[in-house]
Order: structure tokens, then C-alpha cells, then sequence
């Protein structure tokens, strides 16, 4: 999985450790062949630099928010176009990974720690529709409530010397 950086990080894999030689014998595959895997996004902390990164969080969840818009924009596109190659758009892999994202076809794992940016990926999710599992969830004791709600798993982490990864900041 990249790491969390980036508003959007970049796809994951999915791998099961077992005999093999290369990547190719590990990767999960689905039921209609494909790989299994996950996009890997963030908010909060991690995007509030200097640029590349958006400076704050409410511009970091625009962003995000005006990708996934860009994404539904895409999917239509390639829908109306019914497979005639003449009327496709021109390729985008960034899109093309979204695409899978509000599909449910990947699943998206979300570096998140305080209160305010787990609601904002909840919103998100709930606004677009995809499947998330946020990962860290520092303060998720005070939006229990919201994540049990909204039924979404999590991938806690508990921090009783906060580092590089969580520096609380208003």
C-alpha cells in the first residue's frame, strides 16, 4: 500500500503470503479474475503542508470531493458511449481507478486521526457511495457513534506517545 501523503496515495494490492517467486504468485485475484485491491487516501494532518499539498483540510476534502466528481463524470462518459471506441474518452488512469472506487470494485483505505476528518470521509462516503475502512481513527471515541452508524470498519491505532504520524493541531 503507498503511503498516506497524499490526499490520494495511489492503488493497493492485495497479497496472501505463500509460496511463490514473484508479486504475480501472491496476488489475490477475484472471482471475475481480476486483482483484488484498495486505493489508499488521506486527510487531516497529512495534507495541511507547503505545496504540492493543500494547505488545509476543508481545501484537502474539495479536492478530494472534486475528483470524485470528476470520476462520476468520466464513468458517464464511457457509459454513454457504449463501447464504440469512437466515442470514448480519452484514457485516464487516474479516473479509471475512481471509477473502480465508486463502483465497488476497490476498496478505499483511509489514513484519517481527528474527530472532524473521519466525519468528512464519512460524508464523503456517504455522498458518493464507496466502501471504506479508515485506518488509525485516533480520536474515533468521539464519533463512535457516527462510524457504528455509518457501518464502517476500522483499523485503530492506539497512541499513548504521539510521533510523526499524529501531532494534534487545531
Amino acid at each position: 500500500m503507498p503511503g498516506s501523503g497524499h490526499l490520494l496515495s495511489g492503488q493497493t494490492l492485495y497479497l496472501k503470503l505463500r509460496d511463490g517467486n514473484t508479486i504475480d504468485d501472491l496476488l489475490i485475484h477475484l472471482d471475475d479474475d481480476r486483482i483484488a485491491g484498495g486505493m489508499k487516501m488521506a486527510n487531516g494532518t497529512n495534507s495541511r503542508g507547503a505545496p504540492p499539498f493543500p494547505g488545509t483540510r476543508a481545501k484537502s476534502a474539495a479536492l478530494v470531493r472534486e475528483q470524485y466528481l470528476k470520476a462520476q463524470a468520466y464513468k458517464k462518459k464511457i457509459e454513454k458511449a457504449g463501447g464504440d471506441p469512437e466515442k470514448m474518452p480519452e484514457r485516464d488512469l487516474n479516473l479509471e481507478a475512481l471509477v473502480e472506487v465508486l463502483d465497488g470494485k476497490r476498496i478505499v483505505h483511509h489514513h484519517t486521526h481527528r474527530h472532524d476528518d473521519i466525519l468528512t470521509v464519512l460524508r464523503l462516503q456517504q455522498e458518493f457511495g464507496f466502501k471504506v475502512v479508515l485506518h488509525h481513527v485516533s480520536e474515533g471515541w468521539k464519533v463512535a457513534d457516527e462510524i457504528a452508524k455509518a457501518g464502517v470498519p476500522c483499523s485503530i491505532i492506539v497512541i499513548d506517545s504521539p510521533g510523526e504520524s499524529w501531532k494534534p493541531r487545531m
